[in-house]
């Protein structure tokens, strides 16, 4: 059944639980795992590396760090989820 006024990319991201399933299937999380574990190394080296390399390491330091890997995970989870195959 189609929905009125809703794309099909809106209709497939509404799934809810589906979609949490479908994203943590061993091939889909791998694949988002390694992208952000790429992109978050490449994000701390580009906006943190001068301040790792001149003050001590400090709570708010990792949060920023720990950051840069979780925003690429969830942006790749968030993409798998609204493309996945039918």
């Amino acid at each position: 059944m189609e929905r009125r006024g809703m794309s099909d990319t809106t209709t497939r991201a509404n799934s809810g639980p589906s979609n949490l399933r479908y994203i943590c299937t061993s091939g889909v999380l791998r694949r988002n795992i390694l992208l952000a574990l790429i992109v978050g190394c490449l994000l701390t080296l580009t906006n943190q590396l001068d301040v790792l390399l001149s003050q001590p390491f400090t709570v708010r330091l990792g949060l920023k760090i720990l950051f840069n890997f979780v925003t690429p995970f969830a942006v790749s989870s968030t993409s798998a989820a609204v493309n996945r195959p039918r």
